[in-house]
């Protein structure tokens, strides 16, 4: 039997998003060209913006760019003035680019469901539907459906923690937020 926790994240992740409201802050939204990828940037992107987050949103080319988050796009971002970077459907096993950001005075929140290479990438916060809270990785029957059960808990916990956080504002900040969009 799979027990299934997010990676201790969501909580962090949501925290620094609402952190990235209260600086006002740029955030940009970094995925992928295939279909989830750019349905997790057009979903996200469509949740901060409700929030007040001032954002940008980035999908690779895939025959210039590659795929994933690399190196350039967090050069291209720091010059834009991005200080937190929100990876979707990417970014668990770029670790030279998270590194960079890093480096860079950046925030990364990396979501992503793509397998786990020999090392666990140095972001602020991590959300992926395998890792248990302790950063294993836990193994399961390997079964598609059991795949996008784990994504829908892991989306659904963080779906939940920022309902509450937003049911939490005051009226005066939700009418706030709404003006700026």
């Amino acid at each position: 039997m799979f027990l299934h926790v997010c990676r201790l994240s969501p909580n962090k992740a949501v925290a620094r998003i609402q952190d990235a409201i209260s600086r006002k802050e740029t955030v940009m939204i970094f995925g992928d060209y295939d279909v989830d990828g750019v349905s997790s940037v057009t979903i996200l992107v469509k949740a901060l913006r409700k929030l007040g987050v001032d954002l940008l949103w980035r999908v690779p080319v895939r025959l210039c760019e590659g795929y994933w988050i690399r190196p350039q796009a967090v050069i291209d971002s720091k010059e834009q003035g991005i200080h937190l970077i929100i990876t979707v459907d990417n970014g668990i096993a770029e670790l030279e680019a998270v590194d960079l950001a890093r480096t860079s005075s950046m925030d990364l929140i990396v979501t992503d469901h793509h397998y786990i290479g020999h090392q666990l990438p140095n972001a602020n916060a991590l959300v992926h539907p395998t890792l248990g809270d302790y950063g294993r990785v836990e193994v399961t029957n390997g079964s598609s459906n059991d795949w996008s059960k784990k994504d829908c808990k892991c989306a659904r916990s963080l779906r939940s923690i920022m309902a509450e956080k937003r049911d939490s504002c005051g009226k005066s900040q939700r009418k706030e937020r709404r003006s700026r969009s």
